[in-house]
């Protein structure tokens, strides 16, 4: 190899080292850091009804206001059916409803009602109230067992003087 293959090699690699160069910076190192104003509070959206859809355009979550006037988030299955809804309702406290396969059915109520307890209710596939546990206003556990036609039959609390409480076809105020 004479003078002038040896010039051509190191011209070659000086270029390609420079494209190499050129290209490695350009794809491996992050974009360059600039000042920036200081970002701008985002703008207020303002609806009645927020609907959240798949990547189909079906249907999938509803934030919005209930027919009461309250806010509540409903949530759908991949068939359109409601699942589940969680609102307020007009005195101000928190309900979460779980509904059956079809969306038709709510099957389980978890609620904070007005004096501050907790209840949760279950009903059966056709909608009838059948067992209610929550907190009495005293603050002791109380369970609750209903009929299909939704008259209490049993109701179990503790009562701090008596100790256990098991009243058999009980009066519905029992639970009060």
């Amino acid at each position: 190899m004479g003078r002038k293959h040896y010039g051509a090699i190191l011209v070659m690699a000086v270029v390609a080292g420079l494209v190499g160069i050129g290209v490695s910076s350009r794809h491996l190192m992050g974009q360059s850091a600039f000042a920036q104003k200081a970002l701008q509070q985002a703008e207020v959206v303002r609806a009645e009804t927020f609907e959240l859809l798949d990547k189909n355009g079906k249907r999938r979550g509803v934030l919005g206001v209930n027919v009461n006037g309250e806010p509540a988030v409903e949530f759908f299955d991949q068939s359109g059916n409601l699942r589940a809804e969680l609102s307020l309702r007009s005195d101000g406290g928190p309900n979460l409803l779980l509904w059956d396969g079809n969306g038709k059915i709510p099957r389980m109520g978890l609620a904070v009602l007005p004096d501050g307890n907790p209840s949760v209710e279950l009903a059966d596939k056709d909608g009838n109230l059948r067992t209610v546990f929550g907190l009495g206003s005293d603050g002791e556990p109380v369970l609750g067992l209903f009929d299909q036609a939704g008259n209490l039959h049993a109701a179990v609390s503790l009562d701090t003087t008596l100790g256990l409480e098991v009243y058999g076809e009980a009066d519905p105020t029992a639970l009060q």
